[in-house]
Formats: C-alpha cells, sequence, structure tokens
C-alpha cells in the first residue's frame, strides 16, 4: 500500500470514528479520560500504527499523513486527538529497539498502543542489578506511591 493509499485509509478511519467520538466529548471532558470502549476501538483503524515499520506489521506513514490524520481527529476532539498523536508517536521507539525486542513489542500484537516522551533528560548508570535513573522528565506523571 502506498502512501496515498494510507492517507485515505486512514482518513477514512477518522471519519468512520466521528460520530462515536462527538458522542462521547462531553464525557471524555468531564471525565478528563477517554473512555476505554473507544480507546479500544482506535487500533483497528491502525491510529497507533502509523509509526511503526512495515517489518513489524505497521503502516511506516510519512510526517504529512501523520499531521493530517491527528489533525483531522484533533479537530473532532482535542483529547482524542492528543492521544492518537501520543500513542502514534510512541510507535517511534520500535526502530530503535533490538529487532527481537521490537518484534517482541510491536509485531506480536497489531492492537499495541505504547506511549512516552522522547525528552533525554535523565541519565541511566550501570549499578549491579540492572541502572540507577537520574533525571526530570516533565510530561510523564510521577508513579504512584514514589
Amino acid at each position: 500500500m502506498n502512501t496515498t493509499d494510507h492517507t485515505t485509509s486512514l482518513l477514512a478511519a477518522v471519519n468512520d470514528l466521528a460520530p462515536q467520538v462527538r458522542a462521547l466529548s462531553d464525557q471524555i471532558e468531564s471525565q478528563r479520560r477517554l473512555p476505554q470502549a473507544r480507546v479500544d476501538t482506535m487500533p483497528n483503524a491502525g491510529l497507533f500504527r502509523m509509526l511503526i515499520p512495515h517489518t513489524l506489521g505497521g503502516l511506516e506513514v510519512d510526517v504529512t499523513t501523520l499531521i493530517r490524520v491527528i489533525e483531522s481527529i484533533a479537530a473532532l476532539d482535542g483529547s482524542v486527538g492528543w492521544s492518537t498523536m501520543i500513542g502514534a508517536t510512541g510507535g517511534l521507539t520500535s526502530g530503535y529497539l533490538k529487532p527481537a525486542a521490537a518484534q517482541d513489542i510491536y509485531g506480536s500484537d497489531p492492537n499495541v498502543i505504547t506511549a512516552g516522551a522522547i525528552a533525554p533528560r535523565g541519565k541511566a548508570v550501570p549499578v549491579e542489578n540492572g541502572y540507577r535513573i537520574t533525571g526530570r522528565w516533565p510530561f510523564i506523571a510521577k508513579p504512584p506511591n514514589s
């Protein structure tokens, strides 16, 4: 499938999701989260596989397609657009992992959703049985009980 086909199919998927996204906008706003039922339907549309390589079953779209799709869904609901962007760009890490690890995470489940921040502001120092991590990651929430 070429880029034009991906753009067309992804924008069609966003169009198909539009009535449901609009119907849930008030709930999303009041609960400050996407309903799990909505999240569960988004992977089927390919929205979270846009930046995953073909070799891992991803769509490997160009940046223009990524932006157009995110812009399209964000026009329906900003929170859904933000969540799509985070989930889609999380797939970028697949290209930086060892092939076996990338396959385990991204190639084994077509509905996997990953997220994270690519802001290398920390440092990992090897210590016995692992690493000591220090730094600040301003867009990642503090884990509970820490």
